[in-house]
This record gives C-alpha cells, sequence and structure tokens, in this order.
C-alpha cells in the first residue's frame, strides 16, 4: 500500500518525515536581504530633476537673504526711533523752564530732546527661528537621497559644509536672542552715530555672514552646478 493510505496506517507503518533541504536559505538572511535591497533604492534612487533644482533654488535664496541681511545689518537691528530729554537741561531748573516757556521746542530744538538709538532684534531673530526658512534648510542638505546625487570626489567636503552650515545658523539664532537681553545696548540707548556695545548682536552678524559663505560653497557641490 502506498505511503499515507488507510491500509498503510492500519498496518502499523509510520509515512515517512519530510526533511528540511540543506538549500533552504535561513530567514534571517532572507530579512537582511530584503533590507540590503530597500534601503538601496531609498539611497540610491536619483531624485526627481525638479526637487534637485528646488533644493538648489532653496540654497540660492538662502545664501541671498543672508547677504542681504549682512549689507543691511545697521537698519535691520538698530532702530533710532527713541528720544531722550537732554540731561544738562534736566538738570538746570531756569533752563528746563525757559525751554519748557516755548513752544514745539522739542521738536525744534535738538538741545531739549536727544534722538536716541537702541539694538532691536524684532526683524532678524524670526528670519533665524528654529521654524525658519533658513533653519529648515539645514536637514535638507543631508538627506540620503540628496547625498547620493553628490559626486564621490566632493562627498566628504559636501558633508563638512553642510555640518558648518548647521552650526553657523543656530549659533546665529541664539547670538540674536542673547543680544535681545544681555547686550547692554539693547535696553540702554546711545546716541545716532555711536557704535552700540552689543557683542551677541556682532556675533550673530559673524555667523550669518560664515552661513551665507557656506551655503555659497555648497551650491557649487549641487548637481548641475556651472
Amino acid at each position: 500500500s502506498l505511503p499515507g493510505t488507510p491500509d498503510h496506517r492500519r498496518a502499523g507503518l509510520r509515512t515517512p518525515r519530510k526533511t528540511a533541504s540543506r538549500h533552504v536559505v535561513p530567514m534571517v538572511l532572507l530579512v537582511r536581504r530584503w533590507v540590503v535591497a530597500i534601503a538601496s533604492t531609498i539611497v540610491f534612487r536619483p531624485l526627481p530633476v525638479p526637487a534637485v533644482e528646488s533644493l538648489a533654488t532653496r540654497v540660492a535664496a538662502g545664501a541671498a537673504l543672508l547677504d542681504k541681511m549682512s549689507a543691511n545689518w545697521s537698519d535691520l537691528t538698530i532702530s533710532c526711533n527713541y528720544a531722550e530729554a537732554d540731561r544738562v537741561m534736566m538738570q538746570n531748573k531756569t533752563l528746563l523752564m525757559e525751554k519748557a516757556s516755548v513752544k514745539g521746542a522739542y521738536e525744534a530744538d535738538s538741545s531739549v530732546v536727544v534722538n536716541m538709538c537702541k539694538v532691536d532684534t524684532d526683524t532678524v531673530r524670526p528670519l533665524l527661528a528654529k521654524d525658519s526658512a533658513l533653519r529648515k534648510l539645514s536637514p535638507q542638505l543631508t538627506k540620503p537621497v540628496t547625498l547620493s546625487l553628490i559626486e564621490p570626489d566632493n562627498a566628504e567636503r559636501y558633508v563638512e559644509l553642510a555640518e558648518a552650515y548647521d552650526r553657523a545658523i543656530s549659533e546665529a539664532s541664539a547670538a540674536m536672542y542673547l543680544s535681545g537681553s544681555g547686550d547692554f545696548n539693547a535696553g540702554t540707548g546711545f546716541k545716532v552715530g555711536e557704535r552700540p556695545s552689543a557683542p551677541n548682536l556682532d556675533s550673530a552678524k559673524g555667523s550669518v555672514e560664515e552661513a551665507r559663505d557656506l551655503l555659497n560653497e555648497l551650491q557649487r557641490l549641487l548637481p548641475g552646478a556651472a
């Protein structure tokens, strides 16, 4: 009788068990191969051309914005819309009364009211905030799909520049935040034409200019650069 039939079982004969083939690939190895295959499609699959152009456009726009910030730094970070009564006049009661008797003296007479300036971070700080375009650009530079498109000879330099940009733009943001509360002339006025005491503001400008230069160099290493 054939193995597995009723007659075969009644005869007390056992059906031989199937043995595992020596050629069966272990499941762990199959999983590893599957992971490697998926990873390779993610890392090395070329970006669509529009996506590459979009990143290059954002890098160029970021560099242009940082350059404009640097060129107009004083206008963006110094506000001279403050007025302060002349201290000498305030200490001289006779002079004070004399000036007070003249209508509109505070507008026409510069000896009555002095135009003052203060450090103002309200315009630049949002441009460097965590949710700003300049900060969001940093992780986009080092996405695996982006790195796979960089020429092998330039890959190490590209990563160095991307990491340096991330540090520079973060330092600029931190320095601007500190300037608003830590710099002396953020709360104390100074006369028009005087140099403010604002070391944090100066540090922020240096980091902004460094970040600009890094983006310009990164742009030259992106695909399609001249």
